[in-house]
């Protein structure tokens, strides 16, 4: 079995141990263990939800960022200045500009 199964079960087990642990409060009626079980329990579910919404964000960043140099163009780079704000530099002749340059033509209006 792979590492990442070990963990996944092992995960599970720590779950399931905090629901066996609110069953075992609810039915002695400490309520005090239960609400903190239900409380780390909610938190542990909260943390991977922002992980996976996290990833999910650091993907489509990444697809973004294909995507906005692609249409710049293979002779122009995006840069971002120290206050945030981007700026654009064509490799071939040395130009810097604060104005996004037009995306090039489509191939199919290329004259060759």
């Amino acid at each position: 079995m792979s590492g990442g199964g070990k963990r996944g079960g092992s995960k599970r087990g720590e779950e399931r141990k905090v629901v066996d642990l609110l069953a075992a409060a609810s039915a002695l009626g400490l309520r005090t263990i239960r609400n903190e079980a239900k409380a780390s329990l909610a938190k542990r579910v909260r943390a991977e939800e922002v992980a996976r919404e996290q990833a999910d964000a650091d993907e489509a960043g990444e697809e973004e960022e294909e995507e906005s140099q692609a249409a710049l163009g293979k002779d122009w780079t995006e840069y971002v200045d120290g206050n945030g704000r981007p700026y654009y530099y064509n490799s071939v002749d040395k130009q810097t500009t604060w104005t996004r340059p037009p995306p090039p033509p489509p191939l199919s209006l290329i004259h060759i």
